[in-house]
């Protein structure tokens, strides 16, 4: 039945939109998720370093040469934990971008599918409606042609029929 693979067609489409929505949001969450953890441990990271940095400054205050080392190799590891964290967001946009490309043409298929299958049910629906009309019609002037029609009589009142 046309009419049944239409619909079955529709809620398919509907069905994939809804999926790619969903995977949509599925990634975006992910990708959040690996940015702050990230970023937590870089932050996590920076602290035990100061805390290393403090400790060295503690157990020899007067060693400058050591002292200065210590706190260029700390800047230097920071910069480079700055500078990966904002590779990672750069490579996470890019992804995105893609997901969304990705997400927005799914959608535009399912959405397109469920249209061609709305179209195909509206047209099978009102195919059906039609040909039960014109059956109804042709069911209803065969019945006047069927039955026998009845006798006409002259109508009565004029000026003959009373004299």
């Amino acid at each position: 039945m046309p009419g049944r693979e239409s619909t079955d067609k529709f809620f398919g489409a509907v069905s994939a939109a809804h999926e790619a929505l969903l995977d949509s949001i599925k990634a975006g969450n992910e990708r959040g998720y690996r940015v702050s953890k990230s970023l937590l441990e870089g932050v996590q990271k920076e602290q035990r370093q100061l805390l290393e940095l403090s400790r060295r400054v503690s157990k020899s205050p007067r060693d400058v040469g050591g002292l200065y080392g210590s706190v260029v190799e700390s800047l230097t590891a920071t910069q480079g934990r700055a500078l990966e964290l904002t590779r990672q967001w750069l490579d996470e946009a890019a992804d995105s971008r893609q997901e969304m490309r990705d997400s927005l043409r799914r959608l535009t298929e399912a959405n397109r599918a469920a249209g061609q299958a709305a179209i195909e049910v509206a047209r099978g629906s009102f195919g059906r409606a039609a040909g039960a009309v014109r059956q109804a019609r042709a069911g209803g002037n065969s019945r006047k042609a069927e039955t026998p029609q009845e006798t006409r009589r002259a109508p009565r009142g004029g000026s003959k029929a009373q004299s």
